[in-house]
């Protein structure tokens, strides 16, 4: 990898010829079009391009600026976000959801955020954070990002949200 690259291998030739013809500004403009940030050099663009975009449900709510979008990948609003997804992979996305216990356990042990997810005292200090507090925000809004039904949690599934 080349430093100061973000791109995880080179692109291929047929990669940059179906790019060719368009300026960096308007592949500038396709990315922040589908969400995904601006900046780098053109092969990063096209890499970006190519890569996973956010889910419209997520565009749509950071558009609106009064709906909560979690900030960063590593807060507890991401930790959630994330273990809910791969529970839903790993059971096909045709289950109840996952209970609060389950889903806090998971979110925990993905040891992605920045504060430890159940907050506590640490040796940097005490923090009084506690990762599911996010959850109340990601249940909020139309549309919600989670959903909460009997006790369980889903994320929010829809053809022209997902």
């Amino acid at each position: 990898e080349k430093a100061g690259s973000e791109c995880d291998s080179p692109l291929s030739e047929s990669d940059l010829e179906k790019f060719k013809h368009l300026s960096t500004n308007e592949l500038k403009d396709m990315c922040v079009s589908v969400g995904l940030p601006k900046t780098g050099k053109r092969e990063d663009l096209i890499q970006r391009y190519q890569g996973p975009h956010p889910p419209k449900v997520w565009l749509m709510r950071k558009k609106r600026r009064d709906l909560h979008v979690p900030s960063s990948y590593n807060v507890g609003g991401t930790a959630l976000l994330v273990a809910l997804y791969l529970h839903e992979i790993e059971n096909g996305g045709e289950d109840e959801g996952i209970s609060k216990d389950d889903l806090y356990v998971a979110a925990e042990e993905l040891n992605i955020t920045k504060n430890p997810f159940s907050g506590g005292t640490t040796q940097v200090g005490p923090f009084h954070y506690d990762g599911w507090s996010n959850m109340s925000k990601l249940l909020e809004g139309d549309p919600a990002l989670v959903k909460r039904n009997k006790g369980r949690y889903k994320l929010t599934r829809s053809c022209e949200l997902a």
